[in-house]
């Protein structure tokens, strides 16, 4: 893997800090306030820009977004999500120091498991560089169809499960927004600032980030004492659908030879089962609880 590739993955691993402290500083300032609704956004947002803790979370955030796409520009988007993902590694100190919660054992494994898979994917990869070319129609039929799969899970899921329900769309919308940024990425360098005021990607982009902030924070509110479910369904579904678009999007490629592509395949699916296990962690940072 050369060594472009191996600074965007950092970069990325940097993001998912300031992304977890975002979370936890603007879901303790709306913690106590009345719930977000996002049949009135204007009221909504009214709300959540009227507190100071909130902006202060929402500038981490703003810095943690930037530093993932300047991420996108030096690795392909699959590995890129990997290593936000294995951010969450720092959750486990990090809930220690903000909420006095004691690792489980579940947790250190799920740590000690990311960590090996992290170091695994950077064996063998012969990423040299970001993937952002794309066909149009792939990527419009790729959020056509996670587009169909939320509208369905809303639909379907009802009563005691709603909440979590809500917080999986959320995650897979924050999923299509990632990958569009990695799409963004390449239309910037083709046709520089102009070419992402004319792009309908960038639109598009706005609107699904949108959707992915406001059901993720209107499952938390409704999901009162389900965090953790919320948390890990919302993070589950961003990834799955992140790295999908990488491979199926934008041709990422798994490994250099067909058993390091087999290796690599395992810790894809490792690095989704340790963030399981670290989400009591996630939810002590990013929810307080």
């Amino acid at each position: 893997m050369s060594s472009t590739t191996w600074l965007g993955l950092a970069i990325a691993f940097t993001s998912s800090a300031f992304n977890n402290a975002s979370y936890f500083v603007q879901h303790r300032a709306l913690g106590d306030g009345p719930d977000i609704q996002i049949s009135r956004p204007i009221k909504s947002i009214r709300q959540m820009f009227g507190s100071p803790v909130w902006l202060l979370g929402a500038l981490s955030g703003v810095v943690g977004m930037v530093l993932y796409v300047v991420a996108l520009d030096y690795a392909p988007l699959s590995l890129v999500q990997v290593f936000l993902a294995g951010g969450l590694i720092l959750t486990v100190p990090l809930s220690v120091w903000i909420t006095h919660h004691a690792p489980t054992n579940g947790e250190l494994r799920g740590a000690a498991l990311m960590t090996l898979a992290l170091v695994l994917l950077g064996v063998g990869s012969k990423a040299a560089g970001p993937t952002n070319d794309f066909e149009w129609q792939v990527l419009t039929l790729f959020i056509a169809v996670v587009a169909a799969v939320g509208a369905a899970v809303v639909m379907l899921v009802r009563g005691s499960r709603r909440a979590e329900a809500i917080g999986l769309v959320g995650g897979l919308m924050f999923g299509v927004s990632d990958a569009l940024f990695n799409a963004l990425v390449g239309v910037f360098h083709i046709g520089h600032l102009v070419g992402l005021i004319e792009s309908p990607w960038t639109y598009i982009c706005i609107a699904t980030s949108l959707a992915a902030f406001s059901a993720f924070q209107t499952a938390l509110q409704k999901g009162r004492g389900k965090a953790l479910g919320v948390v890990a369904l919302m993070t589950a579904g961003t990834n799955v659908t992140a790295i999908a678009a990488g491979f199926l999007v934008f041709g990422d490629s798994l490994g250099k030879t067909p058993a390091w592509a087999g290796i690599h395949l395992i810790c894809f699916l490792a690095v989704g089962l340790a963030a399981w296990m670290l989400a009591p962690a996630q939810v002590a940072v990013e929810v307080g609880a």
